[in-house]
């Protein structure tokens, strides 16, 4: 299936469809944000966490 995708792209044949190669791209840079997200939003709790153990000690 993906192969026929890929022949049909590369002949032209999506009848103005999206480019899969752009489609690809939007993809990963969803994935991308996505882990930037998760990755903030780590170093905040963290940081929190620090910050709590800092007022018991």
């Amino acid at each position: 299936m993906h192969m026929k995708l890929l022949q049909a792209d590369t002949a032209g044949e999506r009848n103005g469809e999206a480019p899969l190669i752009l489609l690809h791209a939007e993809d990963q840079m969803a994935g991308a944000e996505m882990a930037k997200l998760m990755a903030l939003n780590f170093i905040d709790t963290y940081r929190e966490l620090i910050a709590l153990k800092a007022k018991l000690a």
